[in-house]
């Protein structure tokens, strides 16, 4: 298809012919005699005749270029510069994460050999306000095509994740995760979160008219020790294990043990804890994922823990295999949406028959 401004000079050449031809026939009649203007026009026409073709020739030309640098000249913009898509969406600002990386670097739980800063890595990985990173490895800290860890900082020594971080305005935190484990932020502060649920767990059950429960709760299916560990991965290294199963009828919310003992003192306050459902019977022993609490079911099992701190004298494992008593395990539980306290001995104490 051709432009406007292609046609204008053909339409021009056209009109000035047009006029030419009209001229030269009136000038040819006058030349003959024809009588189409008297004597006096005649006379006028055969002198000024050039002019009069020169300056219909340049007034046309004039119209024209006029013209072409107008309308035409705006309709030529149209088709070449694209105007604004009125269609387009238009993105709008992402809202500040809350969550704020100080720093984050990677590196031996000794120390020794390199430390690789991985700050940048850890915030381009926030989503929204949270962010998950796992499992933690040498070659897991690469992001568009940038390798934060591009070695191994030392091999055949366990590695670590050291990351300091804040979120919506509180105090500065710094969590630490070993290598092939997982990171979640902001709610991987562990023992602080853990206290807080259970020490308002514990300020409810406080208020309540009676802590105990009129009946028994649990049937215990096994305790046993584990530890001491000399992995320099595992930070609780001595633990008490137990397996409970709800003996009630009905279901019943059970959060991580808290700990009471004069003689063998919990790791932590609250000690480290977390609850696991049985999938199915417990000598199957098939568990479901770690939380905090979890709900129980009338006649299913779940395990725990109690992490502890060494024992003066005898060690753990000997006074639980002798049925020695080192302490009470209380499982803040709800029933029926009231809260009570469910203790747990382990072990006989002294006045125990």
């Amino acid at each position: 298809m051709k432009s406007t401004e292609s046609a204008l000079p053909t339409w021009g050449s056209f009109i000035v012919a047009v006029i030419v031809a009209v001229l030269t026939v009136v000038w040819r009649m006058h030349d003959k005699g024809t009588t189409l203007f008297s004597d006096g026009w005649r006379n006028s026409l055969s002198i000024f005749f050039p002019a009069i073709v020169i300056a219909a020739a340049l007034l046309v030309a004039a119209i024209l270029n006029y013209k072409s640098h107008s309308a035409p000249a705006s309709s030529s913009l149209s088709a070449d510069v694209p105007g604004p898509d009125m269609n387009a969406s238009v993105e709008e600002p992402q809202p500040e994460s809350k969550l704020k990386i100080h720093s984050a670097d990677y590196a031996t739980w000794k120390g020794t050999g390199e430390k690789f800063d991985v700050t940048e890595f850890m915030r381009r990985i926030i989503c929204g306000n949270s962010l998950v990173h796992g499992p933690i490895e040498n070659d897991s800290f690469t992001i568009d095509g940038k390798n934060y860890v591009p070695r191994d900082p030392l091999f055949g020594l366990p590695k670590r994740l050291q990351v300091t971080y804040s979120y919506d305005g509180e105090k500065e935190r710094t969590v630490k995760r070993t290598e092939h484990g997982r990171l979640t932020l902001p709610e991987d502060s562990g023992v602080d979160w853990l206290g807080s649920e259970l020490n308002k767990a514990k300020e409810e059950i406080s208020k309540a008219k009676s802590r105990n429960y009129p009946r028994q709760v649990f049937t215990v299916q096994k305790i046993w020790p584990e530890g001491p560990s000399t992995s320099p991965t595992v930070v609780l290294k001595n633990k008490v294990r137990l397996i409970l199963t709800n003996h009630i009828d009905r279901d019943v919310c059970v959060w991580t043990p808290l700990w009471e003992s004069t003689d063998v003192h919990a790791e932590g306050s609250p000690p480290g804890s977390t609850v696991q459902l049985a999938k199915r019977d417990w000598e199957f022993d098939e568990w479901g994922e770690e939380k905090i609490c979890v709900t129980v079911p009338v006649g299913r099992s779940f395990q725990t823990y109690v992490a502890l701190r060494p024992a003066i004298g005898r060690s753990i494992y000997e006074r639980i295999r002798t049925g020695d008593w080192i302490g009470t395990a209380l499982f803040p539980v709800k029933i029926d949406g009231k809260l009570y306290e469910i203790p747990i001995e382990i072990g006989k104490k002294p006045n125990q028959s």
